[in-house]
């Protein structure tokens, strides 16, 4: 895959784990979210967190280590997190192979579909569940703290933005702090 298209990878894999959480967690699909750009929400608690490392030789990704945490039977969460899991959401133990057999036939799923060059549509579908698209929501851009309305992702990975004054601006994640949502 083109390094210019390392996105893609991150979408994919971000969809897979969604299509996971939201087999076991089908009564309030709407509530299931991806937060730009590595994590999942139910509501506006994380249930998943995704870290993807590339390595590149020349324009092409060479490999590629996909970190994936799910919160699936811990019921104790620090204070100061707001986080959930599938079973604080639905009140029972799950079985961690069944979560894990799940998971890899989602990623597979979508996997499949990248390889297909679906990226149109993979990006239609991230953008479609991403947290806070088409909402205006006060966020830490660059630093400074100010309301703008989330646009949604490109294919790069950039974030839009459109601000108060009519500018649409595109970002990277180092860039957005989302400490100020919710």
């Amino acid at each position: 895959m083109a390094a210019d298209r390392q996105f893609m990878l991150s979408a994919a894999v971000a969809l897979g784990v969604h299509d996971t959480i939201l087999n076991f967690y089908s009564h309030f699909p709407a509530q299931v979210r991806i937060k730009w750009p590595n994590d999942l929400l139910v509501g506006t608690q994380k249930i998943a967190g995704i870290l993807i490392e590339n390595t590149l030789r020349g324009k092409s990704i060479d490999a590629s280590i996909v970190g994936i945490g799910v919160n699936v039977n811990q019921v104790d969460f620090s204070a100061d997190l707001k986080a959930t899991s599938l079973v604080k959401i639905l009140g029972e133990d799950f079985d961690l192979d069944e979560v894990l057999t799940e998971l890899n036939q989602n990623l597979d799923n979508r996997y499949i579909q990248l390889k297909a060059m679906g990226f149109e549509r993979l990006m239609e579908h991230y953008n479609a569940l991403l947290f806070c698209r088409g909402e205006k929501v006060l966020l830490h851009v660059n630093g400074i703290q100010e309301v703008v309305k989330v646009l949604g992702a490109q294919n790069s990975g950039l974030l839009n933005l459109l601000h108060s004054d009519g500018r649409v601006s595109e970002h990277a994640h180092h860039e957005i702090g989302w400490e100020a949502v919710r």
